[in-house]
């Protein structure tokens, strides 16, 4: 999700990204975002795999969600800091306001899991719809509103078919869905 957020605003505000040069510095920027968010926690599931730790990449118990779900909360938090102390990126509070929200939602994550088992897709989903409603009114321009559907559509098609493949029940796509979007929307409002 932060890939594809990065992305929205580079394409439709690029503003959003500054200091970040348009063009090649933001595509960049968004390879770095890929990179640490997507394959870094991606290869920490291999790792996992390979010594047993999990029994499959599905992790279909709660128990076996935990320490991997650690893991990307110390990725996440990690670089979140790391754009902190970089001074080129101190000078934009929107998108670092926007990484600290994310690690609110993998940090509630881990902690729900602990307890209940939740649908990670479906709290990504909703909360991506929560950071883009926000910004859609911050930015008072219209750039935002397409991408801002089309999340809306692909986060119901993501959190049908986690049902449909019996990946997940109702209520574990439910209660995922609107942690995420509340979160999002609860951290939009306090940040921004």
């Amino acid at each position: 999700m932060p890939t594809y957020l990065t992305l929205i605003l580079a394409s439709q505000v690029p503003v959003a990204l500054q200091p970040i040069q348009a063009g090649l510095g933001q595509l960049v920027f968004t390879l770095q975002i890929f990179t640490i968010t997507f394959l870094l926690p991606v290869l920490v599931m291999i790792i996992f795999r390979v010594f047993g730790t999990i029994d499959t990449f599905h992790m279909p118990t709660r128990k076996e969600r935990i320490l991997p779900f650690l893991f990307f909360a110390g990725i996440f938090i990690a670089f979140t800091y790391m754009m902190y102390t970089n001074e080129t990126f101190r000078m934009n509070d929107l998108f670092l306001h926007m990484l600290l929200i994310m690690d609110a939602l993998v940090v509630v994550v881990v902690l729900v899991t602990l307890f209940f088992r939740i649908s990670v897709h479906s709290v990504a989903s909703g909360g991506m719809v929560g950071l883009l409603l926000p910004l859609s009114r911050i930015f008072e321009t219209n750039e935002l509103l397409i991408p801002t559907v089309i999340c809306i559509l692909i986060g119901g098609a993501v959190m049908s078919s986690r049902l449909q493949l019996n990946a997940h029940t109702p209520r574990e796509v439910y209660i995922g869905g609107i942690t995420g979007l509340a979160i999002s929307l609860i951290g939009m409002s306090f940040l921004f």
